[in-house]
């Protein structure tokens, strides 16, 4: 394995920032997908 990749692996996952305000209040179902992609 690479040791760039090692080194990237063991980062935690970056802080996504949250969605405009006007994207928050989509529906219900934008946010659950939304959610699930956050993971």
């Amino acid at each position: 394995m690479d040791l760039r990749q090692l080194r990237v692996s063991r980062q935690p996952a970056p802080v996504r920032p949250d969605p405009p305000m006007d994207q928050r209040f989509l529906p219900d179902p934008w946010k659950r997908t939304t959610i699930q992609n956050r993971g």
